[in-house]
């Protein structure tokens, strides 16, 4: 199976909101393409927004690959 993911993210940053705009650009690549999105990843915190979010656009093709995020707080400060 082929398809795209959309895995827009900025880290602990990242709102359902940035998510929702990754979505839209990746479906129209998705379209331009044809290749189907298949997941969305969002992290497990914000899924219940993202849903909510997605039932206010009446959005119904947005499958949510929740994720957790493992990396260590400081990973990007500087040294």
């Amino acid at each position: 199976m082929r398809g795209l993911i959309n895995n827009t993210h900025m880290l602990r940053e990242t709102t359902e909101a940035d998510i929702l705009k990754g979505y839209h650009l990746c479906k129209q690549i998705s379209e331009a393409i044809h290749v189907p999105i298949v997941y969305n990843t969002c992290q497990e915190s914000l899924v219940e927004k993202l849903q909510a979010a997605c039932a206010k656009e009446g959005i119904e093709d947005l499958t949510i690959y929740p994720m957790k995020l493992y990396m260590r707080p400081t990973w990007m400060d500087k040294r």
